[in-house]
């Protein structure tokens, strides 16, 4: 929280993030936990209700390991940026994030693809500040989680978040490997050359006022 938040309609808040760890962990007993909390399932609830009438995120469910050990384990890193709906969690771009506390924020609407920048700019930051953070040991002990090893540590996500992974491999060295899952590019992107390993991969129907996907083809020079 010692970021402040470009998007806050005031005084200068600090950006509060929301950071949901997969461990590693051996599946003795699990129970089940709701998906999202009640107000996140109503908004989410109403927006895709109008494609899909017969969905209700009251009812979605996730398996959890009760009581599972908080250890330090070597396993690779993944950061995952889903797109601006239910998100990961970068707040005002995801239709809302909603917090331990109940408290919660919605999106600022922009829809523009001329704004998108806007909102990617303080993605790939928050893709830094969390890695500065999950390291600090001090930091990881006072929330009660094992603090990562960053060495290897990969990137990936789907629409805004696929070219968050893309902008943020090149501004941040310690990403090893990214992933976009049809998402546009934007920015340095469009014109990236393959300095890392990283998959792009999109519908053959993207849509067709985003022409970056083939301004950036003749750039890469890997498999295709």
């Amino acid at each position: 929280m010692s970021r402040v938040n470009p998007f806050a309609p005031c005084c200068n808040k600090p950006r509060r993030l929301m950071l949901t760890l997969y461990p590693p962990n051996t599946c003795q007993q699990t129970e089940y936990i709701t998906y999202v909390p009640p107000t996140s399932a109503a908004a989410l609830t109403d927006l895709f209700g109008r494609c899909l009438p017969n969905l209700s995120f009251d009812n979605l469910q996730l398996t959890s390991v009760p009581g599972a050990a908080r250890e330090q384990h070597c396993t690779a890193s993944i950061l995952l940026s889903p797109p601006p709906d239910p998100s990961y969690d970068h707040l005002h771009d995801g239709t809302i994030v909603e917090y331990p506390d109940d408290s919660y924020v919605e999106n600022v609407n922009v829809t523009s693809p001329d704004k998108i920048l806007t909102l990617l700019e303080p993605r790939i930051a928050d893709v830094s500040f969390v890695l500065d953070n999950v390291t600090n040991g001090t930091l990881c002990e006072q929330l009660g989680i094992p603090s990562l090893d960053t060495d290897r540590t990969a990137t990936f996500g789907h629409s805004l978040g696929g070219a968050t992974a893309v902008d943020a491999l090149l501004a941040e060295p310690r990403l090893r490997v990214g992933c976009n899952r049809d998402g546009g590019l934007w920015g340095d992107g469009i014109t990236l050359i393959n300095i890392r390993l990283y998959l792009l991969l999109t519908a053959g129907n993207h849509p067709a006022w985003n022409t970056s996907l083939a301004e950036n083809w003749p750039y890469q020079t890997g498999r295709k």
